[in-house]
């Protein structure tokens, strides 16, 4: 099933995602998905009547001029693990481990963690302690929605790259 998440000024979260906005001066509230994002700017697709325009509209924002209209809300909808109920601890044995053993191999490169494994293992807590530290979580081995929608990003990621066609140079014929 699709789960809401609800948090404030993330930054690293998979493409879209909603905030709640509210105009200065009045609070009216209005939402806007973010669609792309960077270190500098978020390009928001705008309701055409939070923007008194017919169709849809999409706007570059920096962040700090963000701040005027965002006070931090954000909903994700986000897709979890096949027999996900709850956070995958150290010890859990069953198909959401073989699917998050495969997904960390995905991510790696990992022959041993993509022919997946049932049991959540040592070697499969050292992995995920290993992509929670380098994507800026609690390094705790404990699989929870943060950690399945960082990893939901790093696969999206990864295969937006490969499936990309480095330019070869040359003119089109």
């Amino acid at each position: 099933g699709r789960r809401f998440s609800r948090g404030k000024r993330q930054r690293r979260l998979p493409m879209p995602f909603m905030l709640a906005l509210s105009k200065p001066g009045t609070n009216a509230p209005f939402h806007a998905v973010v669609v792309a994002l960077n270190d500098s700017a978020l390009t928001l697709q705008m309701n055409p009547a939070a923007m008194k325009t017919s169709g849809l509209k999409q706007v570059s924002i920096a962040w700090d001029e963000l701040s005027k209209y965002w006070q931090g809300q954000y909903t994700l909808l986000w897709q979890v693990p096949p027999g996900y109920y709850g956070p995958i601890e150290p010890g859990t044995i069953g198909p959401v481990v073989k699917w998050l053993s495969q997904r960390l191999g995905e991510v790696y490169n990992d022959p041993n963690l993509l022919a997946g494994v049932s049991q959540f293992n040592t070697q499969l807590v050292d992995t995920v302690k290993k992509f929670q530290a380098q994507q800026g979580l609690a390094a705790d081995g404990v699989v929870g929605p943060s950690t399945l929608i960082q990893l939901h990003k790093a696969l999206t990621d990864k295969n937006k790259a490969n499936t990309q066609t480095p330019n070869q140079g040359g003119e089109d014929k």
